[in-house]
């Protein structure tokens, strides 16, 4: 009787035949080789959606460039551009997120938590350091960068994955 080498079967796969299906990721793109450029997975106890995922990057990129206002950035520089292929969610942080807080963000709105955040970091960097903030949205192939940061994310939850069986 021989034993089999062959590798214990992977988890449960998520909607698209991946293990990480049900988790969601996200990436901060600075530049090429730029040492603050990050990825990220969603933390499983908050909503798993691309939405989610790029409100958590813009906080992200954010909390970065107000350290680097403190610690490197040329006080010169006074514009910020945050490109997102996300149509939905740069119209929630330059429209509709004046009216909902209007309304004490009633009726309840999806991640409200998070683009709460977003707006009130927006809001201090424009104020705290005199940095406009604006948000672009851009063609999926102009994120594709931060994308590829986002797969290198999922590729290694899923080798973590298959080296847990």
């Amino acid at each position: 009787m021989t034993q089999s080498t062959a590798q214990p079967p992977l988890p449960p796969r998520g909607r698209l035949g991946r293990p990480t299906d049900d988790l969601t990721f996200g990436a901060v793109f600075f530049g090429p080789s730029c040492p603050r450029n990050v990825s990220f997975q969603l933390l499983p106890t908050i909503p798993q959606t691309t939405d989610r995922a790029v409100l958590e990057a813009i906080h992200s990129a954010l909390l970065q460039i107000r350290y680097m206002r403190h610690t490197e950035l040329d006080p010169r520089h006074t514009q910020v551009i945050i490109m997102t292929d996300s149509a939905h969610v740069v119209d929630v942080l330059c429209t509709r997120v004046w009216e909902w807080e209007q309304q004490g963000f009633e009726p309840p709105v999806q991640n409200v938590e998070a683009i709460r955040a977003v707006h009130e970091l927006i809001r201090s960097v424009e104020r705290g350091l005199d940095v406009s903030v604006l948000l672009w949205r851009v063609e999926r192939e102009e994120v594709q960068d931060a994308q590829g940061l986002a797969v290198v994310a999922a590729d290694a939850a899923i080798t973590a994955l298959a080296g847990d069986h």
